[in-house]
């Protein structure tokens, strides 16, 4: 699991996907690129995936995913490295799980992040989600939340965030990340530009009709 979440991070091609556990660093990845319209942040209800996944693998003839942390590697790498029967029904491995790497880096300590992976690697995210939504039981309350945030409010979120000490520097503690806050500091700092000439316009727009009055 650990080689995994390291290729992950460097861009390798997995079956997992990056979340983190908190709403603040969501909201930096979901703002960090120019955008063009609006963008959004999923929020999922962590605790009824874990139970739900632990109930459908019983369901499926294995055991719950582990409490005790080494346990619970070996367990998870065991059900990673399965190869899925074509002549297995689908919804025994209709699963999406939880993953905390026993071994992490810099960069997931300060994101705050885990993964999430699905054992039926020929399905979407999207159509597992939806099926463990529906099976055994139809959930009875929300357990996925979209918040759409739109791009007009980029910068002034991205200022909030790095005053929380969230930004590519404090994410990505290397040089890359650095790099990247440089970028960034200097878009902020046109976009002050901006709002600046745009204030003293209106302002001088204020005064000549005062002044025409």
């Amino acid at each position: 699991m650990s080689r995994l979440a390291l290729m992950q991070h460097h861009g390798a091609p997995t079956r997992w996907l990056d979340w983190t556990r908190s709403p603040y660093v969501a909201a930096y990845f979901a703002l960090d690129r120019q955008l063009q319209k609006e963008c959004a942040i999923w929020a999922i209800d962590i605790n009824w995936l874990s139970e739900r996944a632990n109930e459908l693998l019983v369901a499926g003839a294995r055991s719950e995913i582990p409490a005790d942390l080494t346990v619970r590697a070996s367990y998870l790498n065991h059900l990673l490295d399965q190869r899925i029967n074509p002549d297995d029904e689908i919804k025994r491995n209709a699963i999406i799980i939880p993953i905390d790497p026993p071994h992490t880096d810099d960069w997931m300590v300060g994101q705050q992040g885990f993964f999430l992976t699905k054992l039926y690697p020929q399905a979407t995210f999207n159509h597992l989600f939806m099926s463990m939504m529906l099976h055994p039981r139809v959930v009875t309350a929300p357990v996925i939340r979209k918040l759409e945030i739109n791009s007009k409010v980029r910068f002034e979120f991205l200022k909030t965030l790095r005053y929380m000490n969230i930004h590519s520097g404090s994410l990505f503690p290397d040089l890359d990340g650095f790099s990247r806050l440089l970028g960034i500091d200097l878009e902020i700092q046109v976009d002050n530009l901006r709002l600046d000439t745009e204030m003293q316009e209106e302002q001088a727009s204020k005064l000549f009709s005062s002044l025409r009055e």
